[in-house]
């Protein structure tokens, strides 16, 4: 490859300089073009565009002064390095050369080596310049793009220099100049400078940098800002400048809480959703519990609501669940109408469960029969006829009523019990609420054997563990496996949802999930040791797993034991757990990535998880809960929901699975939003280890 050589424009009135000065240029590597005349050394110069320019000062006509003012007019003319060449001692020529916009000067002599040396030097010094200019160029378009500017806080001139972005953001004015600390501290920072000072400083001499969120009034409303800084110290370790960057975070929390309203509410009526409830009733089953209080859940189904949608269509059938759902917000008290993590407004004890079923969370209750009492005024609510595109509708409903500690004391139980007596209540002709009835006192007796057969389940070698194929949703190869835990009890598979509960409450999934642990990581290292595909195994842990102190020496153990790469092994968590008990379980989680385990989050989206939260997490793998994809194919909040905390796990560089797969239509639509690692019944149900075992060694592809 031909090297290319720099270009000179040679501009001199005298042929003689010229034919000495390009020849010996020519010899030293230069290309050079000559002009004779000011006025055609302009015409080059536009023509051909060269690197450097020679320009004698004194010429007829347009001497070397204007034409370097000419030259420096040209739009590409502003940093091309032009040298005045001048006689010796014309100190007047020299001030006029700078003065006219000249890089440097030469004194006209023999020395043609020293006149390359120098023309080489400005070349270089120009496409540093250059270069600096273009990176500055691509940072302030980076720093526009991103919404991000940088700062330089000195703090002994107590003043801060921004970047032209970081004044956009916070709406200042100003240039490239020092401006006073104060003002610019003071549009983020109501407290003020000195308030500011003093906790950046506290930080950052406690750690390297520091976080602050903070919000900023301007004219398209309010912006919502990040702020991180970091110290700079002398060599005394003394803190003498704090460099920062401010961002504007505002359309991340708006998608933020985008995804928070499609993860927690129904999209028609915006109650609730199912997953909502159902976190917000094991809390308020847990203060009942620990408060010694009397809960209460109301399933409700309306009687004659497939009659209105079928006659008036589903946009009045959706019209009339709006004005359910306002009539139920409206039956319940004050005290249960808000929740932590929610907004003002936001009603997480109503929830829509689905279809025309309802259902509503009732707390500190002075007995078990007010629970009854709410439901007749809600069915007086619900009587009462409701207006629809002109046309006047009634419609009824049926009531199920389960109470804590009644009724049971877990969450599923109780809403599965409501629900029984719900549909009791319209078997028997509707338009009626109806208590759950007990069937007398052997289920007491029954729990308390079924509490001693667990107990010694894991002696008697009666816990299983089931394993779900992981999939590639567009190849159908097996990339991993969850581990489920079965119990056969007298010859039975009792289900999950029957003694895990349990095995919580009494503290023996401690036991049972180290077993699990061990059991599945020496399946797979056996499996590897075979030579078989290669896969991953997801473990599920509970909070008293994360939380316990020698967690990380526990999985360290089991690992060695078997031989286990780390990266083969996913501890699986869920959301709801992540934040009941946050700090515990962050110290618990860094521990196990520490050791090279992967962490997923299962079922994400029905907890909390905002992005600055998750950034915190050392978790590898986001698992979607299977409510949010349902109705994917046909349903855009679901298929929203999907698709905008696949777009969250992108940001952070996570990976995604989907959970509760079931129908090919789900499938497709997963994969259209970009997401391939998919688990359930569509692909496999559960294996015993015998079957999981013959399908890797037939090569570890599920038929279609």
């Amino acid at each position: 490859m031909i090297e290319k050589r720099d270009l000179v424009l040679l501009i001199d009135d005298d042929p003689m300089v010229r034919v000495l000065i390009k020849k010996a240029m020519e010899q030293r590597g230069f290309d050079v073009v000559d002009a004779g005349s000011g006025e055609r050394g302009l015409v080059l110069f536009g023509e051909r565009h060269p690197d450097i320019v020679l320009l004698d000062a004194m010429m007829p006509g347009l001497d070397g002064f204007g034409t370097c003012r000419a030259m420096r007019a040209q739009p590409d003319g502003e940093h091309v390095p032009v040298v005045i060449l001048t006689g010796l001692d014309d100190d007047d020529s020299i001030a006029r050369a700078y003065d006219s916009g000249a890089t440097d000067f030469y004194v006209k002599s023999a020395q043609m080596t020293l006149l390359a040396h120098r023309l080489r030097y400005l070349l270089r010094t120009a496409r540093m310049r250059s270069d600096l200019a273009r990176n500055r160029a691509r940072l302030a378009r980076a720093q526009r793009i991103a919404r991000l500017g940088s700062w330089e806080w000195d703090l002994q001139k107590r003043t801060i220099t921004a970047t032209e972005e970081s004044l956009k953001i916070l709406d200042l004015v100003g240039g490239e100049e020092p401006m006073d600390e104060a003002g610019f501290v003071a549009v983020f920072y109501p407290e003020g400078v000195d308030a500011f000072r003093f906790e950046v400083l506290a930080r950052l001499k406690a750690g390297r940098s520091h976080r602050i969120e903070g919000a900023v009034a301007a004219a398209g409303g309010v912006r919502n800002l990040e702020i991180e800084v970091e110290a700079e110290r002398d060599a005394h370790g003394n803190i003498t400048h704090v460099m920062g960057v401010v961002q504007d975070v505002t359309e991340r929390h708006a998608a933020e809480e985008q995804v928070r309203r499609l993860s927690n509410f129904d999209g028609v009526t915006g109650l609730a959703n199912r997953s909502l409830f159902r976190a917000r009733l094991a809390e308020s089953l847990s203060a009942a519990r620990r408060d010694e209080e009397i809960a209460a859940v109301l399933v409700i189904g309306l009687d004659r609501f497939k009659v209105i949608n079928q006659t008036l269509g589903q946009a009045a059938g959706d019209a009339l669940l709006r004005d359910v759902a306002a009539r139920l917000n409206g039956s319940v008290r004050d005290r249960d109408a808000l929740g932590r993590g929610l907004k003002d407004g936001e009603n997480s004890s109503v929830a829509r469960l689905g279809g025309d079923e309802f259902t509503v969370l009732l707390r500190d209750l002075d007995d078990e029969g007010d629970a009854l009492k709410v439901g007749e005024r809600v069915l007086e609510a619900l009587r009462k006829p409701y207006r629809i595109d002109g046309n006047e509708c009634w419609v009824t409903a049926s009531i199920g009523v389960a109470a804590y500690p009644r009724d049971g004391d877990a969450a599923e139980l109780l809403l599965a019990r409501a629900d029984a007596a719900m549909r009791a209540s319209k078997a028997a002709g509707g338009n009626a609420a109806r208590v759950h009835e007990a069937k007398g006192g052997a289920p007491s007796v029954e729990k308390l054997k079924f509490e001693s057969d667990l107990r010694k389940a894991l002696e008697r070698q009666e816990l299983r563990l089931h394993w779900q194929p992981i999939v590639d949703a567009n190849t159908r190869t097996i990339k991993g496996a969850e581990v489920l835990m079965r119990w056969q009890r007298d010859g039975k598979l009792v289900s999950p949802a029957e003694f895990i509960p349990l095995a919580e409450e009494t503290g023996l999934i401690v036991p049972m999930g180290e077993w699990a642990l061990e059991t599945a990581c020496a399946q797979l290292a056996k499996w590897r040791a075979d030579g078989l595909p290669p896969l991953y195994v997801g473990v599920n842990l509970t909070s008293s797993h994360v939380q316990r102190r020698d967690v990380q020496r526990t999985v360290r153990q089991v690992l060695e034991a078997s031989g286990l790469p780390p990266e083969m092994l996913s501890l699986e968590i869920t959301e709801s757990v992540l934040m009941d008990f946050v700090e515990p379980t962050l110290r618990g989680l860094h521990a196990l990535r520490e050791l090279g385990v992967r962490i997923a989050i299962d079922d994400f989206g029905t907890g909390y998880s905002s992005l600055s939260y998750l950034k915190r997490l050392p978790v590898t793998t986001l698992k979607i809960d299977r409510s949010f994809i349902i109705d994917i194919a046909t349903d855009p909040d679901d298929a929203a929901i999907v698709s905008a905390i696949a777009g969250l796990a992108g940001t952070l560089s996570l990976n995604v699975v989907v959970e509760g797969v079931e129908t090919e239509a789900q499938r497709a639509a997963l994969v259209e939003h970009g997401v391939t690692t998919m688990q359930g019944y569509f692909f496999s149900r559960p294996l015993p280890i015998e079957a999981f075992d013959a399908l890797l060694r037939q090569g570890g592809v599920l038929s279609t």
